[in-house]
């Protein structure tokens, strides 16, 4: 569920620039570089990709067949130190990118609010009410073991899930959800609150919930990897994109 020993974005960065703008690079492979990213890397990563993920996203189907919803495992911690797998459910949105191996990219409404997620498979009408208010009953629960949750169904903005499988198991994955329009996102490897950014070119200026500064600890157990000289990823970041004197308006 948490990649902890990944890459550092900044090692394809000095092979390759700005790899994410490159169109031949890019076109099919994102996914496939960004599932050996670390945690922070990532999460550094994730506000660029706002042009790719509208540049590829693909109508829904709306057919009678298609999920209501999407279903994504989050870790929660119990009194005794493990970790609990809790589904948070969410209703399906309009877009998605064509998925590899590595991950998939789709948009979603915020928290699940239908039944049949619940029934689960079950077509019995007459119950249907029952499964919608389990459904209301695991949100409310939901929302009290991740309060970040309470966020995903305010204003208008959509959210896109990006979801990074290393190995297709259950539980070896991850995922972030990010509102490009309200410049705010969250990941399964994240404490409780938003992080938001207005400038992208700027790590260390993004904030975490409406005051604090962004930092590592906002990310949990994003250990290095075997790189000692010190600096984080948001650092490494941010000094590439200036040695590379990347502009923001640039262009594919």
């Amino acid at each position: 569920m948490w990649n902890t020993h990944g890459l550092h974005v900044w090692y394809f960065m000095e092979f390759a620039g700005v790899f994410w703008k490159n169109p031949l690079l890019v076109k099919d492979q994102l996914l496939d570089i960004m599932v050996v990213l670390n945690n922070e890397s990532l999460i550094m990563l994730i506000p660029h990709l706002e042009k790719w993920v509208l540049a590829r996203g693909l109508p829904i189907s709306k057919e009678k067949d298609t999920p209501e919803f999407v279903s994504r495992v989050v870790g929660v911690s119990r009194d005794d130190g493990t970790i609990k797998g809790v589904t948070a459910v969410f209703e399906t949105g309009s877009l998605f990118v064509p998925s590899r191996r590595s991950g998939s990219v789709r948009t979603v409404k915020g928290l699940y609010e239908g039944s049949k997620f619940k029934a689960n498979g079950d077509k019995d009408a007459e119950k249907e009410s029952e499964y919608t208010q389990r459904q209301a009953r695991q949100n409310k629960k939901f929302k009290g073991l991740r309060l970040v949750f309470e966020e995903f169904g305010k204003g208008s903005g959509k959210w896109w899930i990006f979801t990074l499988d290393g190995s297709h198991a259950e539980w070896d994955y991850r995922w972030i959800i990010v509102d490009y329009g309200g410049k705010r996102m969250w990941g399964d490897m994240c404490r409780q609150t938003l992080c938001f950014w207005d400038d992208i070119w700027e790590p260390r200026t993004w904030k975490v919930g409406e005051n604090d500064l962004f930092r590592e600890l906002w990310i949990n157990d994003d250990s290095d990897d075997g790189d000692s000289d010190g600096l984080s990823d948001e650092w490494k970041f941010e000094c590439a994109l200036r040695h590379l004197g990347e502009d923001s308006e640039e262009e594919w």
